[in-house]
């Protein structure tokens, strides 16, 4: 049977829950497009929170919201399916800068190397891109300055057919990485390069990046760390 909006939102805010569980749903046979649109309109939400009030109160939330999207997994197929997986980039990334606001660098690459995989199986080159640079930026948390420029090096990869947005991200986390292996002169220009965007890559069309992307800073900086 298809999960209707009305059942979907009557369930609770962070999902269905049963005795504070998600309750199983191997009995549906497909997944209605409000469940994964509620889903994704609830992203920039969770970001917000983290501002207000700390990833600590905001990601016990997530990860039933996670179980949610892996269980419609099980039975969603077709457009739904990709949708869906899209849906799914955006909760691991979520996930991903939420833990590193923690301070739990650990449990972030986990859930940055479940969003790289993700937009592969997507098939979605700016999404792949966006979640390297999201493990440049916890390089960078880690003071690995080379681990860094590997990851915005391959995220920069035929750079002209990147969105700006993306290639933003990846910039400022190169200047980061040639800062803190005393590079001067690697972050001065990264920081200061002008784009080479094709024109038509300049606008970020709607799901080209994971909605609610975390802001393009690391945790531990918003400006490229200072080098003698």
């Amino acid at each position: 049977m298809a999960i209707d909006r009305r059942t979907f939102l009557a369930g609770s805010g962070a999902g269905f829950l049963v005795g504070g569980s998600v309750m199983p749903l191997a009995s549906y046979q497909r997944v209605a497009p409000e469940a994964i649109e509620h889903l994704a309109g609830q992203l920039d939400g969770y970001y917000r929170a983290d501002a207000a009030l700390g990833p600590h109160t905001v990601i016990p939330s997530v990860l039933v919201q996670q179980e949610l999207i892996r269980q419609f997994l099980r039975v969603a197929n077709g457009s739904a399916r990709h949708a869906l997986l899209r849906t799914s980039v955006a909760y691991a990334g979520l996930t991903t800068w939420l833990y590193q606001d923690a301070g739990d660098l650990a449990t972030a690459s986990h859930w940055a190397n479940q969003a790289l995989e993700l937009a592969h199986r997507v098939g979605d080159t700016q999404l792949v891109r966006h979640a390297l640079t999201n493990k440049a930026m916890i390089c960078t948390d880690q003071q690995d300055g080379p681990g860094t420029l590997d990851l915005t090096s391959a995220a920069l990869a035929d750079e002209n057919g990147l969105c700006a947005k993306v290639r933003v991200q990846a910039m400022q986390q190169t200047a980061h990485g040639y800062a803190l292996i005393g590079n001067r002169r690697g972050t001065d220009y990264a920081w200061t390069r002008p784009p080479r965007c094709s024109p038509g890559s300049m606008t970020t069309t709607r799901g080209s990046t994971p909605a609610g992307a975390p802001p393009a800073t690391s945790k531990s900086s918003g400006q490229p760390a200072t080098t003698g």
